[in-house]
């Protein structure tokens, strides 16, 4: 699957944005989110298998998950851009994601995290895309990481 390019023309004064769809899958494996999406992941994660994360801490997942993130993606530091972004690869995939919601065990967050190091901002979201995002039907929650410059990742 190829995904749609991003304008990248207009920044902001982040050093990174990431919008990240969590589906959280009960019994279903994540490979039968994938199928039914037809939208390939940029994480999946199964109950039992163990990670370990970028400290070295090492922990058993005790739920399956799909994730799809817009960080690698786009390119654009404007939270806007990875909406728009995330909106286009995943409305082909709103009937298949709403069947999959239903669905016992089954829950999904849309996640937006902003790392800056300038304390005070705004996140401009324009009414096209917020209208999208409804239709997708999933709440969407807004992180803020601010922080000392150097210390982005």
């Amino acid at each position: 699957m190829s995904y749609p390019p991003v304008d990248v023309s207009l920044t902001s004064d982040a050093e990174r944005v990431n919008v990240e769809l969590r589906v959280y899958c009960g019994d279903i494996d994540p490979s039968d989110v994938t199928a039914r999406l037809e939208v390939p992941p940029t994480l999946t994660i199964r109950r039992g298998e163990t990670m370990t994360n970028s400290i070295g801490i090492t922990r058993t997942h005790k739920l399956n998950g799909w994730f799809l993130a817009s960080e690698g993606m786009v390119t654009s530091t404007r939270l806007e851009d990875h909406l728009v972004w995330f909106v286009a690869v995943l409305t082909p995939a709103a009937p298949a994601l709403t069947a999959l919601l239903v669905c016992p065990g089954v829950s999904a967050v849309v996640v937006c995290t902003r790392w800056s190091a300038v304390s005070g901002t705004s996140l401009p979201i324009t009414v096209p895309t917020l209208r999208l995002l409804a239709e997708l039907g999933i709440d969407l929650h807004v992180n803020f990481a601010c922080y000392e410059e150097g210390d982005a990742r």
